[in-house]
């Protein structure tokens, strides 16, 4: 399913030229959903991410509607993200039920304030109100 989404966007970006793009999955690139490399035309999935994700459509879209705009446009400004609106997704936000393999979320069980780390928190005290009723989200 990622593939197949990922040859209709990348033809949608980079015309006949999508034949060339290689779709790859990995556990390797810890930080991120997915790595586009535009000059070698490969895209490579975090594989943890995607199976964590597999009955998420909406978190797949954002995925593979990112990437593919990165074959022709790599920094995240103002024309990254109109091409990605144009493809049909806003990701300047992430949808709210994605589910990230690499981060952990604390939240605070008395404010609701939430922040996304990429390890652990040592401490349970948010930082927003000082409550030490804090849950953790993640692997």
């Amino acid at each position: 399913m990622v593939y197949d989404m990922t040859m209709e966007y990348a033809k949608k970006v980079i015309g006949d030229d999508y034949k060339k793009v290689k779709v790859m999955f990995s556990n390797q690139i810890n930080g991120s959903n997915g790595r586009c490399y535009p000059y070698l035309r490969t895209i490579i999935y975090c594989d943890g991410y995607m199976k964590l994700n597999r009955n998420n459509s909406a978190a797949i879209k954002y995925t593979v509607v990112e990437e593919c705009a990165h074959l022709i446009r790599l920094p995240h400004d103002e024309i990254f993200y109109k091409l990605c609106r144009e493809l049909g997704c806003d990701v300047s936000k992430p949808p709210e039920t994605i589910k990230y393999y690499w981060k952990y979320l604390r939240k605070c069980d008395k404010c609701g304030d939430g922040k996304y780390y990429s390890h652990k928190p040592r401490n349970k005290i948010c930082k927003k109100c000082g409550s030490s009723s804090t849950i953790f989200f993640g692997r």
